[in-house]
């Protein structure tokens, strides 16, 4: 790899996480396709046999109260000790006409619940949030004292570099399966003891026992994205506690656990969850409405697609150098476009930074046939030329990751960085200037030693533990040509973000992986966008069939990941579920506030 610095957008919690591909050499077992009934009947004894906890809350912030929850390592064997969670909670705005506790869950995996009470307050609105306290438990570690860390060699510490959003060619594949190697031993040997006990059903028992702990009969629950997942758990676990539960931005939970048939031995979890596809059936179905409604509503309707054509084609051709030591590659804009379809809003301002973007890497790719045999008058010329050009490119650059920053912040979880605390490169700095890293000095003696590299695997200890996979390495290798074709570089993106569990060494224990159609004590609220870039609608349709206590909320003609604050029609049907409990009678159709585009003028 070129040591040239790359434009690196954040990349996508389910969340995904960057890829970091697994290696072809041995796989290490994996888990079992279905938890072991012996194990989770005992842990069912044993939560229930566990005496209501308390939680002593202080202020911690404006309007917002911290506390502690202990709960046991291993509901099954509490000989192995507790771990404290961090929770918090903003009370009631009329605690006289409270209701009781609401938990939220932003997503993920990793998506640290106790920071994000405040947005889901303001986000679900007055009424809410005067009858409920607001509430959310830290998922298990994701923060607090035993956090999901693998520490690696003091040797690898110059090699956990791999600014890759995913492989373009096999030697790329051959360095991320390295990477995925080298994170794996660490976490075999030197992994932190919470990775054995960080399954999607350890943190819905924290859930409830946390209910117990606030005085809750039974639960009243909104989870966006992953914590679709986490509802959908807790739902069949807890079957007779649900009060009101919403899930939002939904997964299909049977094809992250296992698959339908015999998928999971075979398809990977991020290709089973159809993420890819549905990004790019939102990107398709962006381009699509910008020619639907023509020049007044959407100005590059006549170009948008031969726009988003040229920019493929020249990216395709190998990174571009944008100056100053920065490139541009084709992973870097699939990532980039994905983040920004987060968001209705930001969606709207695709075509025109994607013509932008057509333009300025058009006029570079010209500038850069130098003709070798010129004068150096005219190579003078040339080169000031290309410099113009590339500072043109930076700057559209700038603003598509400028788009998907503003995109993430209109769900919880957003879009965060990779996981594993691995160095992704600089971006470039607000002000448009870049900062470059000063060459190493090889006469200076360095002052402190080398340190290991520590790894941060939240995503994967939920994400493996939680699902069965392949456990070859070449599956991905095949799966990779099955979503390039089918989705472009938005497949590989999502596929390859769970190869690490291929060969992931690390059990879980406690795992529920089914059915997931238990009738509900109440109505569960399925809610969706139709072009949803990381669950799409296909997740909420295929749940609201397997669990027929449901009802399934849709808003149509909405680009965005979760129906927060998008459309007045499903907040009202939403809030109105979460005071009352009481859930619409049949399925609803609704539209959002705005349409994508605006006729303009």
């Amino acid at each position: 790899m070129s040591s040239r610095h790359r434009l690196v957008p954040a990349v996508l919690a389910l969340g995904t996480a960057a890829s970091m591909i697994t290696s072809a050499a041995q796989a290490l077992p994996v888990q079992p396709s279905q938890p072991q009934p012996a194990r989770s009947a005992k842990a069912t004894a044993a939560i229930n046999a566990v005496k209501n906890p308390k939680v002593v809350w202080r202020r911690c912030a404006p309007g917002l109260q911290c506390g502690n929850l202990v709960v046991p390592l291993d509901y099954a064997d509490m000989d192995k000790g507790t771990i404290t969670l961090p929770v918090s909670r903003r009370p009631a705005d009329q605690p006289k006409r409270r209701i009781g506790s609401l938990f939220t869950n932003p997503g993920g995996p990793g998506g640290a619940s106790n920071q994000t009470v405040t947005f889901f307050a303001n986000s679900l609105g007055r009424d809410v949030r005067a009858r409920f306290d607001i509430v959310g438990v830290a998922p298990r570690g994701m923060d607090g004292e035993a956090l999901a860390e693998c520490t690696g060699d003091v040797a690898d510490a110059g090699s956990a570099s791999m600014p890759l959003t995913y492989p373009l060619n096999p030697a790329e594949v051959e360095q991320v399966f390295a990477q995925n190697t080298m994170i794996q031993k660490a976490c075999k040997e030197k992994g932190a003891e919470i990775l054995s006990h960080m399954s999607t059903a350890d943190v819905a028992r924290d859930m409830d026992l946390a209910r117990r702990a606030l005085g809750d009969k039974k639960i009243t629950y909104h989870g966006v994205s992953y914590g679709s997942y986490l509802g959908a758990t807790y739902a069949a676990m807890y079957p007779k506690n649900v009060r009101a539960l919403v899930v939002d931005g939904v997964l299909d939970p049977v094809e992250w656990a296992t698959g339908r048939g015999k998928q999971g031995g075979a398809v990977p979890v991020t290709e089973r969850i159809g993420s890819g596809h549905g990004v790019a059936g939102a990107f398709e179905a962006l381009l699509a409405e910008c020619e639907r409604v023509g020049t007044a509503a959407c100005p590059e309707a006549g170009s948008v697609r031969s726009d988003w054509h040229t920019i493929q084609r020249i990216l395709a051709a190998g990174p571009v150098d944008l100056g100053q030591g920065y490139a541009l590659r084709e992973d870097d804009v699939i990532g980039m476009m994905t983040g920004v379809l987060y968001s209705h809003e930001e969606s709207a301002l695709v075509p025109s930074v994607l013509h932008d973007m057509a333009v300025e890497l058009t006029a570079l790719s010209t500038v850069n046939r130098v003709n070798a045999a010129s004068s150096p008058a005219a190579r003078k010329v040339q080169a000031t030329k290309k410099a113009t050009a590339q500072q043109k490119a930076r700057g559209v650059a700038r603003e598509m990751e400028r788009l998907a920053e503003r995109a993430a912040k209109s769900v919880p979880a957003g879009t965060v960085d990779d996981d594993r605390a691995v160095h992704r490169g600089p971006v470039l700095d607000p002000t448009g200037e870049t900062t470059p890293e000063p060459a190493p000095d090889p006469t200076e003696i360095p002052s402190e030693p080398a340190q290991p590299p520590v790894y941060g695997v939240g995503f994967h200890a939920v994400l493996c533990g939680d699902s069965v996979n392949p456990s070859s390495r070449a599956a991905w290798v095949a799966a990779n040509d099955r979503v390039r074709e089918q989705d472009g570089g938005f497949g590989q993106l999502w596929l390859w973000s769970s190869s690490l569990c291929a060969g992931w060494p690390v059990k879980a224990s406690g795992v529920y992986r089914g059915s997931f159609g238990k009738p509900t004590s109440a109505p569960v609220l399925v809610m969706t966008t139709d072009h949803d870039p990381a669950t799409p609608m296909s997740g909420a349709v295929a749940y609201r069939k397997t669990l027929k206590t449901s009802r399934l909320v849709t808003v149509k003609g909405a680009w965005a990941h979760s129906t927060l604050d998008i459309s007045a029609c499903s907040d009202k049907i939403r809030n109105s579920y979460l005071l009352t409990g009481k859930a619409p009678a049949k399925d609803v159709v609704c539209k959002p506030d705005h349409a994508l585009f605006t006729q303009l003028g």
